[in-house]
C-alpha cells in the first residue's frame, strides 16, 4: 500500500495524533475549569467536556499503536484495523 503522508504507522501520523490529544485535553480542561460560571445547569455541555475527555483518550490509544508500529515495523493497513481506526474517528 502506498504510504500517505499521516497515514498509520507513520512518524506524520504519531505527531498528529499527540498534537490532538494535546488539544482535546486542553479543550476538555479548560471548559472543565468553567464550573460554577452558569455552565452547571447545561447537562449537554458536560456532555462536550466529557465527549472531548474521550476524544483524548482514543487518540492517545492511536499515537501508542503508531509507537508500537514504528517500533516493530509492523503494517497498519490490513482491513480489520483501518475499520477499526475509521469507525473509532467517526463515532468519537
Amino acid at each position: 500500500m502506498k504510504d500517505l503522508v499521516g497515514s498509520p504507522g507513520t512518524w506524520t501520523s504519531l505527531m498528529l495524533r499527540l498534537l490532538q490529544s494535546v488539544c482535546a485535553a486542553a479543550s476538555s480542561l479548560n471548559m472543565a475549569s468553567t464550573y460554577g460560571v452558569s455552565t452547571n445547569h447545561y447537562r449537554a455541555f458536560w456532555y462536550l467536556i466529557v465527549t472531548m475527555a474521550v476524544q483524548s483518550f482514543w487518540s492517545l490509544l492511536l499515537a501508542c499503536a503508531d509507537v508500537y508500529s514504528l517500533k516493530t515495523k509492523a503494517d497498519l493497513h490490513s482491513p480489520g484495523l483501518v475499520k477499526t481506526f475509521v469507525v473509532g474517528d467517526w463515532v468519537r
